[in-house]
């Protein structure tokens, strides 16, 4: 026989998980699948039998929600690129999620306002149901599905989150399946929706608290992977310079004294290349002079500028890394931007350092091309927008707040400026 409560639980659960997955990867032919699975779910649920004589049994209440839970998983894993662990997880959420949406539902028919609807509307019962879950789902949908979907915690995730899903799902049956078995009272019908609601709402928290601990560890991880390779590549770009540097003024000298002994276009050639080391802007600062030369070489092509005015002497108090880190984030983010500008006058990357007391400010403007792009509210630099997570913003922010600083990003017409800000000890 038909069961229409499977249809109308199995449609409520679907949504639920669909409020925590829209924002995942999602497989080709995505809203034909969509309707197929979720149409083939519905419908295959309404054929789980359904007794009086087994309906309030455990077992079997479990075995019935856990083919409905796996029916639904089945069916979100048709649309979703996701692994198997993953999606059990936040199938697991979203039952959680119905589970306490229903227990807010027996709460509210026993309110006299609810009670009013449910008595007005008893021949509609199951569609006055839908309508609550409907309304309930969509104010779901703006705060804890926005925060899932922004933080995308389907790709953080380790094993361990599984035993918290499977003890989600099993909580959630029990729970239902204890409640319709014992009294129906006014008194416990209040309390064991309440312990429902709790539960699941911790449950709820503490996975995605797991997840977004997970996610804060793999940043950390990243971030410090960051700032080795910039050491590592200033190391090896101030190796390179300094291989040239030992035979550069030799060679020059001897260049420009052999101009009547070689090809004009010849010596012409050598000297534009030669020009390109000159180009080195002394700014005070070791580590500051090696990345801009080689920003400069690199950028050369583009005929894209870099200007300094200051004095990164006062930039000495910063441990070598770190400086290599900050300088080398903040001048790749400018030079990325300005080498897309179409007018070649604009693509030019201005630096300003200024010291004022014990406050060093590090200011980096370039023209942009691009639209601008906002994150959560947030100014984000034109490098950072193919970053899932801003990664090289990140990492100034924390080397600048480690000196007593922080990072500002701001634009004002066709510029975009970073400015850094850094207490001298």
């Amino acid at each position: 026989m038909f069961d229409f409560g499977n249809v109308i639980f199995q449609t409520e659960l679907l949504s639920a998980e669909l409020i925590l997955l829209y924002a995942c990867p999602r497989r080709r032919l995505f809203w034909l699948r969509l309707l197929c699975s979720i149409a083939a779910a519905i419908v295959l649920s309404g054929f789980f039998p359904v007794t009086t004589a087994f309906s309030r049994a455990l077992g079997y209440s479990l075995l019935r929600f856990l083919f409905l839970f796996a029916l639904s998983c089945a069916a979100v894993a048709v649309c979703f690129r996701l692994r198997p662990g993953v999606l059990l997880a936040q199938c697991a959420m979203g039952y959680a999620v119905q589970h306490c949406v229903y227990h807010l539902f027996m709460l509210f028919c026993k309110l006299p306002l609810g009670y009013a609807f449910a008595q007005a509307l008893q021949t509609y019962s199951r569609y006055f149901e839908l309508l609550f879950f409907a309304a309930a789902y969509v104010i779901v949908l703006c705060t804890l599905g926005r925060h899932v979907a922004r933080q995308k915690y389907y790709k953080h995730y380790n094993k361990f989150l599984n035993i918290i899903s499977s003890l989600v799902v099993i909580v959630c049956i029990l729970l239902s399946t204890l409640s319709r078995r014992e009294s129906t009272g006014y008194g416990f019908t209040l309390t064991a929706s309440l312990y429902s609601i709790v539960c699941c709402s911790l449950a709820v928290f503490i996975q995605y608290y797991i997840c977004n601990t997970i996610r804060i560890k793999e940043e950390a991880a990243a971030i410090v992977q960051i700032d080795k390779a910039e050491k590592l590549r200033y190391d090896s770009v101030k190796s390179i310079f300094e291989a040239v540097g030992i035979n550069y003024h030799d060679l020059k000298h001897k260049i420009y004294t052999m101009d009547d002994k070689l090809i004009a276009d010849e010596v012409q050639a050598i000297k534009d290349r030669l020009r390109v080391v000159d180009r080195l802007t002394v700014t005070g600062n070791e580590i500051f002079d090696v990345i801009l030369t080689e920003k400069t070489v690199q950028y050369s092509a583009q005929q894209l500028s870099f200007s300094f005015n200051g004095n990164a002497a006062f930039l000495g108090f910063i441990e070598e890394a770190d400086l290599a880190s900050l300088i080398g984030n903040a001048v790749s983010n400018a030079a990325a931007a300005a080498a897309t500008v179409p007018e070649p006058e604009k693509r030019k990357v201005s630096i300003t350092l200024e010291k004022s007391g014990s406050m060093v400010t590090l200011v980096f403007q370039n023209y942009y091309a691009a639209p601008l792009q906002y994150r959560r509210g947030e100014l984000v630099s034109s490098k950072e927008v193919g970053s899932p997570h801003g990664l090289g913003l990140k990492s100034m922010r924390q080397t600048a707040q480690k000196y007593g600083g922080d990072i500002h990003l701001s634009a004002d017409g066709e510029i975009f400026t970073i400015g850094i800000y850094l207490l001298h000890p």
